[in-house]
């Protein structure tokens, strides 16, 4: 390695070249984890963010949700521009725009690098885990992972020219509406959290987390139990890495 570069982020999703200056875009997430106890983790277990860092090696790292207030319950309007497990990221040709897709919220968000200002945020295909940008046709391809398609928007307006299916899927129903639950940050206050923000793809995240709660009750252990040391269940559990799922 000739440089290394740290405080990008617990888990590091995708990464990106700019064509033009040879600068770095890093979308990754940052587990609170050293924060202890899930009554102050609620609604907002990770951030997502994205790091650019310049040929010269200039590092900067931005929310992708600085609309979101944490302090508050969440509002509808935040889970309607909620970003999250930011899984695909690519620059334009020019350089000018980095496009990141947002699994947990079926969305892509578009980036100024200069100024890592959020410009625009386009609904896309369910599922949306790589981008790829095809400015000799003006084109951008969004690959979604629930129902294994591809779906093409426009450069220029960023709408949908085509949708297409890569192959035969033989996924059944069943699995491909258990991914929204899994994936999607519908059910969480701010609308970026979801269950894969720590078990990364149904596996998990190699962190530790303290999820006790100091205002919780023990719990005696389930009658007919084959354990005969399994005496209940405490409130503070102390720390915990996280297992996969």
């Amino acid at each position: 390695p000739s440089r290394t570069f740290d405080g990008l982020g617990a888990v590091n999703f995708a990464i990106a070249v700019s064509p033009t200056d040879g600068g770095l875009a890093v979308a990754s997430t940052e587990a609170r984890n050293l924060l202890r106890f899930e009554p102050r983790l609620r609604g907002h277990v990770v951030d997502t963010q994205m790091g650019f860092i310049t040929a010269a090696g200039t590092k900067a790292v931005v929310n992708l949700n600085p609309q979101t207030n944490y302090a508050g319950a969440g509002t509808q309007a935040e889970r309607d521009s909620a970003l999250g497990i930011p899984t695909g990221v690519a620059y334009s040709g020019d350089g000018l725009r980095v496009y990141v897709t947002s699994l947990a919220s079926d969305k892509m968000g578009v980036l100024d690098p200069a100024t890592g200002a959020i410009v625009a945020r386009v609904s896309t295909l369910p599922g949306p885990t790589g981008v790829v940008v095809d400015d000799a046709r003006g084109r951008i391809y969004v690959v979604g992972r629930f129902r294994n398609q591809l779906q093409t928007l426009s450069t220029a307006n960023l709408t949908e020219v085509a949708r297409t299916g890569i192959g035969f899927d033989p996924t059944p129903d069943e699995i491909v509406n258990g991914r929204r639950f899994f994936y999607g940050g519908f059910t969480s206050a701010h609308g970026d959290q979801a269950c894969a923000s720590c078990h990364l793809f149904g596996d998990f995240d190699n962190l530790a987390w303290d999820l006790g709660d100091p205002g919780g009750q023990f719990h005696a252990a389930p009658p007919d139990m084959d354990d005969p040391f399994l005496s209940g269940f405490d409130p503070m559990k102390g720390p915990m890495v996280t297992q996969s799922l």
